[in-house]
């Protein structure tokens, strides 16, 4: 009888603790994904600020050609330079800044 009792006042602690311990384990796990995602975008930070910017780029004359109708066939894009920006973005940014739009794209 008395074993019995102790089972029972322990069965609800064990249970609480198991719980616990489950989620803390998923917690652990999704927490590695976000630590590998936030190694790859200080990574990207880095070579956003190790690029020159020089004054044709700031004015247009660097602009990557139109890549028409190949650019919407994808989500993604195209981005021949390997900058990290479709070049559709980039066409209408820079364009809608020289037609004094500001960075809205000349809307």
């Amino acid at each position: 009888m008395v074993i019995m009792a102790m089972k029972k006042r322990y069965k609800i602690p064990l249970i609480v603790f198991g719980t616990l311990a489950v989620f803390y384990f998923i917690l652990v796990v999704i927490r590695m994904f976000h630590f590998y995602n936030l190694d790859k975008t200080n990574e990207q930070v880095v070579k956003i600020h190790n690029t020159k910017l020089m004054m044709d780029d700031v004015i247009g004359k660097n602009l990557p050609p139109d890549p028409g109708a190949e650019a919407d066939k994808t989500v993604q894009g195209i981005d021949a330079n390997k900058n990290g920006i479709r070049e559709g973005g980039v066409a209408s940014i820079c364009l809608g800044i020289a037609n004094g739009g500001g960075a809205k794209g000349g809307e």
